[in-house]
């Protein structure tokens, strides 16, 4: 990773090895959860064991918001850097044929729904592409069809809006 994405973006605080980086240990700030009521409460242990056993791209690494926006926005440019456009149009794409499970099951609960994606509406339709969820419909707030977003344990969450050849926005 640090060969292929973190080197040509300039990425220079991401590591999935927190103990091996003295500077980014002393940065490292304590994660936490958001209580239905809005208020956070510290998590009691890591939740991701430290060394990293393996680095997933899912979870357990390390990065500042400066170098998490640098590969969010390689990702919307096309600039070839890291991917062509085609590949960029393919993460886009809904990619289950039957997303009954995510949809039904899944965010069925206000939790997951607030812990994955960020206070999605019950009930919305949604799809996975290859780098995200998908809501297939418009949101309230002016989200368009089509806009891929994603959360997690330490509350970042982000949103894409991309369109094939046009400016996009994160």
């Amino acid at each position: 990773m640090e060969k292929n994405i973190w080197g040509p973006l300039g990425m220079t605080s991401t590591t999935f090895n927190i103990e091996k980086n003295p500077t980014m240990q002393a940065r490292r700030v304590d994660m936490s959860i958001r209580k239905p009521s809005g208020d956070l409460d510290l998590l009691p242990v890591p939740v991701y064991p430290s060394p990293a056993q393996d680095d997933c791209g899912g979870i357990g690494g390390y990065s500042t918001a400066a170098d998490y926006m640098k590969l969010l926005t390689a990702i919307l440019h096309a600039d070839a850097k890291l991917l062509k456009t085609s590949s960029i149009d393919e993460m886009f794409k809904p990619q289950l044929p039957d997303s009954r499970y995510l949809e039904q099951v899944l965010l069925s609960s206000e939790e997951m729904r607030n812990t994955l994606a960020g206070n999605l509406p019950k009930g919305l339709k949604v799809n996975f592409g290859l780098g995200g969820m998908l809501n297939m419909d418009p949101l309230p707030s002016g989200r368009q069809k089509g806009a891929m977003q994603w959360g997690g344990m330490p509350n970042l969450f982000w949103v894409c809006i991309y369109h094939s050849g046009f400016q996009s926005k994160c």
